[in-house]
């Protein structure tokens, strides 16, 4: 695609474009001043929310790069990193973790293990494993990142302080929720000690020691620190600012697994309309707490307000960011559950199959997400009557689970009792048919 062709007019941007356009006009497209503006242009663009226009432009921009500066080049390398969280932003993993992975590479070759752009490539490449459900690399490249950012930049750095939280989130993802617990609790007194108890670092803590209270059966305690660290936030930010409404959202989603769907409800509409408002529909923010909203009503039986919601994220996320994205894939997945409990069985089939391929193919087996749509597509194929399907997927499921997280985990063990339920329905079913053809009562009719 030309360069020009990927300029599109995004609102907000307006200044940027005529920049670039501007230096492609008076300097040509391989100079150092229409890299620059187009760099700009670009990263206005993912700063915008524009992730599908800033994947459109970096894509040949990054081989404007290749040609003018060269492969290894400190620019190339530094832009290569930018495509790559862009890539990372939109969910489009396999092609975030290629880029990273060849960055990682030239870094280690070029500066050193303990460079701070090689450790940031690291804790990068350390975040896809850990979105791809390949825990155990995460783990190994957050820790290796921790140690050696302590190291050398001290316990107080900020990107020290990052490490912690994204190597607590991933021991939380693990099931390792003593030593998630530990981190996350070492970090925030540091925190209090440097930045101040009322501090974002300080607040963003609290809600990571909250989700690891609220896995440990800790509800009391995770539900008063969510609440606190809540309120906080809306006294020294504001009640629309970005931290404030991630913290709302996230404590509307604690309220909704406690079942107090009464409390999640306002909290969601609230924070779905603010999302909306200040950034627009199309804003990832905005869509991830209307689907969060959904599925509020569809816990209340509210199925077309869910459907209705599903179904607007699923249609702009495809318009704004594209089919592989995960967004889409999650929109797609909820409105199947939501096709299937209005009876609408072809749609949810074909929407259940959309989600998994999708997830599977962007984020990997392994990942959580994807290990969701294989599990409910295996159990919509038995409830549909395709046996031979039904039972082939559930086998796969439990092999799937048991690879993830071990063949003694819960999430395994749930994937078993899944694969049972399956061969129960369609024995019952087979007694039913026996017991029609002989004349006779099932026990259960009994």
């Amino acid at each position: 695609m030309e360069l020009e062709q990927c300029m599109s007019a995004v609102e907000g941007a307006q200044a940027e474009k005529e920049a670039a356009v501007e230096a492609l006009r008076e300097h040509g497209a391989k100079s150092d001043e229409a890299i620059a503006a187009l760099t700009a242009l670009d990263r206005r663009f993912r700063e915008l929310g524009a992730l599908k226009d800033a994947g459109n432009l970096g894509e040949p921009l990054l081989s404007l790069y290749r040609s003018h500066y060269g492969d290894d080049a400190p620019e190339t390398r530094d832009f290569q990193m930018f495509l790559c969280e862009v890539y990372f932003d939109r969910g489009l993993m396999s092609e975030a973790l290629v880029l990273c992975e060849d960055v990682l590479a030239a870094r280690r070759a070029l500066y050193g293990e303990k460079d701070a752009r090689t450790l940031s490539s690291m804790n990068t490449l350390a975040n896809i494993y850990a979105s791809l459900g390949r825990l155990d690399g995460a783990m190994d490249l957050h820790e290796r990142t921790l140690e050696l950012r302590e190291e050398v930049l001290g316990e107080s750095d900020p990107a020290t302080l990052a490490s912690m939280a994204n190597l607590g989130k991933v021991y939380y993802l693990d099931s390792k929720l003593t030593r998630a617990l530990s981190l996350w609790n070492r970090r925030y007194r540091i925190i209090c000690d440097t930045q101040g108890a009322d501090s974002p670092d300080a607040i963003e803590t609290m809600h990571g020691i909250a989700a690891v209270k609220l896995a440990s059966g800790k509800t009391d305690e995770a539900v008063e620190l969510q609440e606190r660290a809540f309120q906080m936030l809306r006294d020294t930010v504001g009640y629309r600012a970005q931290e404030t409404l991630n913290a709302q959202c996230n404590l509307a989603e604690t309220y909704h697994v406690l079942g107090r769907d009464q409390d999640a409800l306002p909290m969601l509409e609230e924070a779905a309309r603010f999302w909306t408002e200040e950034r627009g529909a199309e804003d990832p923010h905005a869509m991830r707490a209307s689907l969060q909203l959904g599925e509020i009503y569809f816990a209340a039986r509210r199925f077309d307000d869910a459907a209705n919601i599903q179904q607007q994220v699923m249609e702009t996320s495809k318009e704004k960011l594209g089919e592989r994205n995960v967004l889409y894939l999650s929109a797609t997945h909820d409105l199947a559950s939501t096709d299937l409990m209005r009876g609408s069985i072809d749609d949810s089939r074909e929407l259940f199959e959309t989600a998994y391929e999708g997830r599977r193919a962007l984020l990997g087996p392994r990942n959580p997400d994807t290990l969701t749509s294989m599990s409910a597509l295996a159990l919509n194929y038995a409830v549909i009557g395709l046996e031979e399907d039904a039972v082939s997927l559930g086998e796969q499921t439990v092999e799937a689970y048991q690879r993830a997280y071990g063949a003694d985990s819960p999430q395994a063990a749930q994937a078993r009792e899944l694969l049972d339920s399956i061969n129960d329905r369609f024995a019952h079913l087979e007694r039913v048919d026996d017991s029609v053809m002989m004349g006779t009562d099932t026990p259960e009719a009994k």
